[in-house]
């Protein structure tokens, strides 16, 4: 297994100068995969619905099948975040950060932008080793 490297990356929205969270640089194929696999679970997913339609049950009450996309993204939410700051992004476990995401009052744009980021890197890196490999064979002619 290859050392995780991980780097601060300042939010580049207006508003938000102070943001900063450090992000998992060169993610795995299963770390990805795992990261555009989860999510938040379905909303107005029929079987969540039914689920909350029992009297007393739990508002939050989720099926198996979002249930289990909500752990998968919760685990890569920890595995791609480190140290937030200047946001109250809870990474130390999957639950407390999935509950994170939950909050009502969490910003749309810096949900979307946290969202967005690791497939960001990722573009960002593979860009740069494109462009470092014709450098790199350009050299070499």
């Amino acid at each position: 297994m290859f050392k995780a490297i991980y780097k601060a990356e300042a939010c580049p929205l207006e508003g938000y100068e102070d943001v900063t969270i450090e992000v998992l640089q060169n993610a795995s194929n299963a770390d990805m995969n795992r990261w555009l696999e989860g999510n938040l679970g379905t909303p107005g997913c029929d079987a969540c619905q039914a689920l909350r339609a029992d009297a007393g049950a739990d508002p939050k009450a989720r099926c198996a099948t979002c249930a289990a996309a909500r752990a998968t993204f919760g685990a890569a939410l920890v595995r791609f975040f480190r140290t937030p700051v200047g946001v109250p992004l809870a990474v130390s476990t999957p639950a407390a950060a999935l509950a994170t995401l939950d909050d009502e009052d969490l910003p749309t744009d810096l949900l979307t932008w946290l969202l967005l980021l690791p497939n960001a890197v990722r573009t960002r890196r593979l860009d740069e080793l494109q462009k470092n490999l014709r450098s790199s064979s350009m050299s070499q002619d």
